[in-house]
């Protein structure tokens, strides 16, 4: 199931909550995803987990990707994305993220 609250989707939160994250959302986008935060516990849920594995992440040493690796990477997140843009979700995926 995926609610509506504040007139997003908690699909359109899950897909959105990098850029969120990252400030790249328009000022509009970010204020509908508040609110939608502030009225969706699941999806405040969410953001607090991406926020932990973010932190955590960012504790790990850095160790450089070979640049063929990146770009099979880069290729793979690529098509997944391409992939799931087509069928609106991957196949034994739930629709909500929760």
């Amino acid at each position: 199931m995926d609610y509506s609250v504040g007139k997003m989707r908690c699909r359109e939160v899950a897909e959105g909550i990098t850029e969120f994250l990252e400030g790249g959302l328009s000022w509009k986008d970010a204020l509908r995803f508040r609110l939608h935060l502030w009225l969706c516990l699941g999806c405040r849920k969410l953001l607090r987990q991406m926020q932990l594995t973010i932190q955590i992440l960012q504790q790990l040493p850095r160790t450089p990707i070979p640049l063929n690796h990146r770009e099979v990477l880069l290729q793979h997140f690529r098509l997944s994305k391409r992939w799931s843009s087509v069928t609106g979700t991957i196949k034994g995926r739930p629709s909500h993220p929760f």
